[in-house]
């Protein structure tokens, strides 16, 4: 399942996350208990509030369960090993550390230009 192009806003109300995936609001809430992964931030008032990775997990799931048969406990091995081998949607520090990696590189590359190239 492909994600929709979601507007541009940090969270999303249930209603709405049901709309963009078109699946069910009570089976969402039923995937809450089933997968202890999802776990979305709840409002003073008990109102869910989806973020963007929330909802990539939830079609992540849906995919899982609907297109390749997964059942309930397959899918939680499935992401699981997922999380493991890929970092880009469970792991946002990810691409900070990758950055950060380069530009030491990017640094120690000046380093050697100022010192041998421009004497």
């Amino acid at each position: 399942m492909i994600v929709p192009n979601l507007p541009n806003r940090t969270f999303f109300y249930i209603g709405e996350v049901s709309e963009f995936l078109n699946i069910k609001p009570h089976i969402i809430r039923y995937w809450e208990q089933e997968f202890p992964f999802l776990n979305p931030k709840k409002t003073k008032t008990g109102h869910r509030l989806y973020r963007k990775k929330d909802i990539e997990l939830l079609a992540r799931i849906h995919e899982l369960i609907y297109i390749e048969k997964y059942t309930i406990d397959g899918v939680i091995r499935k992401i699981s090993q997922e999380k493991k081998h890929s970092t880009s949607l469970f792991e946002p520090d990810f691409y900070y550390s990758k950055l950060q990696n380069i530009k030491k590189e990017l640094e120690t590359l000046l380093d050697f230009i100022n010192k041998n190239l421009l004497k």
